[in-house]
């Protein structure tokens, strides 16, 4: 995700309650230590969004999960007779959301360890010192690449289709790049299921964020959306990260 927060991680995993947000009081172990997880304040505005727009009962996608701290929020709020699908193709990702899932009792939720793009096949990813950074190598080449790793691509459209997933109502998209190859698999979904879409693009030059994130836009608008751009998450910090609210109009 944010190669900014690599300077906040110590090596060793911190198994925590959520201070605040969200997801106050749900157990979180992060694998590498993010302070922002355990004060329940990382994109305390995409939190926000979901608690607003998230119903119990509803479907969730986590795409581009990370170790699973909104995974857990998705949990929480769909409850037990929802539902929530967390893509994250990096293992150690996976199993640390796995293990998230299991400290605090969420059966609601399953791991799918592929990538998501507009393809089925498979491709190159690049496995990044920081646990939120793994980039596909077709959306860029990362700074702190420590190794790569071939993983498998699923289509969500294909996986809605084959009856494999549930249609979704609240979709997030963090994906470091691939965004708009997510959504572009996603048409069909779009649609006909018209879900809510929340997207995270980032760059280190402004210029290259708003290009990413004005694609996502145009494409969504296509489809019959409406884009708002949320409040910064990071105000405070040297690089540029856009999230965007897509309302089906």
């Amino acid at each position: 995700m944010l190669k900014k927060l690599l300077n906040t991680l110590t090596p060793q995993p911190q198994t925590v309650r959520i201070r605040s947000g969200v997801g106050q009081g749900l157990i979180f172990e992060s694998g590498r230590y993010i302070p922002d997880f355990e004060q329940g304040t990382s994109e305390i505005h995409v939190q926000t969004m979901l608690a607003e727009h998230i119903q119990p009962g509803q479907v969730f996608y986590d795409v581009g999960a990370n170790v699973g701290f909104f995974t857990l929020i998705g949990a929480r709020l769909v409850g037990g007779m929802g539902h929530v699908y967390a893509f994250e193709p990096v293992p150690a990702n996976a199993e640390a959301i796995r293990n998230n899932l299991t400290l605090n009792d969420f059966k609601q939720a399953e791991v799918i360890e592929k990538a998501v793009s507009y393809r089925n096949g498979s491709e190159e990813l690049q496995i990044t010192d920081f646990a939120g950074g793994s980039t596909l190598i077709s959306a860029g080449k990362p700074s702190d690449v420590s190794a790569t790793l071939q993983v498998q691509l699923v289509v969500l459209d294909d996986l809605v289709a084959e009856g494999k997933l549930k249609p979704p109502h609240i979709v997030k998209v963090d994906v470091e790049g691939a965004e708009l190859n997510v959504l572009r698999g996603m048409a069909n979904i779009l649609q006909n299921a018209k879900p809510i879409v929340v997207f995270e693009v980032d760059d280190a030059e402004l210029t290259l964020a708003r290009q990413k994130y004005d694609a996502c836009v145009a494409f969504l608008a296509e489809q019959g959306y409406m884009v708002t751009q949320l409040d910064d998450s990071y105000p405070d910090i040297d690089w540029h990260v856009l999230h965007g609210l897509a309302l089906p109009e």
